[in-house]
């Protein structure tokens, strides 16, 4: 099988957000997996567009299957394009999503409130009907979204039937991997894009009053205004510390050793956030904001604890519980780490395999 793998690798600029992260490990196993695959990067898309369109072109006649491992801007430009360049040849074509894919074109002139109205009770009159984007995506073969939610959304804000799950799988577990509890101090992780709408000011914010014990180590690329920079750096401390960036490869790891992984995400767009994925993975329970979608990822009370999105008070006393009740989050280790098992590439294999690779397993 000959596939034509089309998304950014921020190779070049060094990325670790989740799209680069999905397109890299879709990559690798597509490889494994005994696939041939010509990818064409779009990290430098905006300086060579045409020359990327025309091998774009090109190699749709070449490959036996398309995969577009791409954010919401280059799939409003390059469905339409290869579903035009793919009308003779009607290679197969396969979108794995990136959080909402392209449903942010009808949902981001929405109140947070109306958003949340949107995703979660299915007020779709709320959102705005693109003709083209619903057209575009009826010619793909198979849309494959993260969790229930979004293709229920797919499914019936655009009047779709080609969406199936498929979760934001991992590699497997690290045999170095430790669950025993920890019993020194109280260590929190933060493992994300360290900008304002993953709550980042928020969580560093409430941290700063409270008068307990704990350690917040935060792990991210940094990407803030001038003015949110300042004020992050004055709530850095011995306690609260800011540790770079680490590869996608080492997450699991890193997390595994921290009593806590807190996502206070403030983006009513969330899929599947791989870190969420991870720290299950590794046993570690999660603190975070309850997003449309946190609950078809994460059990409240059993291996995570949700405070309510956007409400800093709650985030705070849910903070506080946390720190002060580190036995109870010992005992959640072992409900992540169940939990986690279903985002293991082994438990998502043979609908990698069929829907991604268009490989049937005997």
């Amino acid at each position: 099988m000959r596939i034509l793998l089309i998304g950014n690798s921020g190779l070049i600029a060094k990325l670790s957000d989740g799209q680069t992260a999905k397109l890299r490990l879709y990559k690798k196993k597509m490889i494994d997996e005994g696939c041939e695959v010509v990818h064409i990067d779009l990290e430098r898309f905006s300086r060579h567009p045409f020359s990327i369109l025309r091998n774009i072109k090109k190699q749709i006649k070449l490959c036996d299957r398309i995969v577009l491992v791409s954010g919401e801007r280059a799939c409003r430009l390059l469905i339409p394009f290869i579903n035009k360049k793919n009308k003779k040849t009607k290679r197969p074509f396969v979108l794995p999503l990136i959080g909402a894919g392209v449903l942010h074109f009808s949902i981001d002139h929405l109140s947070d409130y109306d958003k949340n109205r949107f995703l979660v009770n299915g007020e779709y009159e709320l959102g705005k009907k693109n003709k083209k984007i619903t057209k575009e995506l009826k010619k793909i073969d198979y849309i494959l979204p993260e969790t229930e939610l979004i293709r229920k959304v797919y499914s019936e804000f655009y009047g779709l039937s080609n969406c199936v799950i498929l979760n934001n799988f991992r590699e497997q577990l690290d045999d170095s991997l430790d669950f025993a509890k920890n019993n020194n101090g109280f260590k929190m992780i933060y493992l994300s894009r360290v900008n304002e709408i993953k709550g980042i000011l928020d969580l560093v914010s409430c941290l700063n009053k409270i008068d307990l014990d704990y350690q917040l180590d935060i792990y991210g690329a940094v990407s803030l205004k001038p003015e949110q920079q300042i004020a992050f750096n004055n709530c850095l401390s011995e306690k609260i510390r800011y540790c770079g960036v680490i590869n996608s490869d080492e997450a699991v790891k890193t997390l595994n050793s921290y009593d806590l992984f807190v996502f206070p995400t403030r983006y009513f767009g969330e899929g599947t956030p791989g870190v969420v994925a991870e720290s299950l993975i590794a046993g570690t329970p999660v603190l975070s904001s309850n997003f449309p979608q946190a609950k078809y990822l994460l059990k409240d009370g059993y291996d995570s604890i949700f405070f309510k999105m956007l409400d800093t008070d709650d985030l705070k006393e849910k903070l506080i519980y946390c720190i002060s009740n580190k036995e109870l989050l010992n005992d959640m280790r072992k409900n992540a780490l169940e939990s986690g098992k279903k985002y293991l590439y082994k438990n998502e294999r043979e609908k990698f395999l069929k829907y991604v690779c268009g490989v049937e397993e005997e």
